[in-house]
């Protein structure tokens, strides 16, 4: 299940070696659109993104850890420990 996340997540991805780095307006519509296709993804894999954000707050002995995504105007909290916000 662990490599199945895995492989989502980089299918998912923006391909950082082959962006256009000359046009950023390309850039952000293809970061927009990256972050919509997570917006679905996080609904099927909520567990498995808690147990990361609870594996990352051990490491790094935080009290506080979360997943988020930056959309054009809002900051989505998809997945957290440790604090009781939802979005910025």
């Amino acid at each position: 299940m662990k490599h199945d996340f895995i492989k989502l997540v980089s299918e998912n991805s923006i391909d950082l070696k082959n962006m256009d780095t000359k046009h950023p307006d390309l850039l952000e519509i293809q970061r927009l659109e990256a972050v919509a296709r997570y917006q679905d993804f996080h609904k099927n894999r909520e567990k498995d993104l808690q147990e990361i954000v609870q594996l990352a707050s051990k490491i790094c002995t935080s009290p506080i850890a979360m997943i988020t995504l930056m959309g054009e105007q809002i900051q989505w909290i998809k997945v957290k420990v440790g604090a009781d916000v939802f979005g910025i």
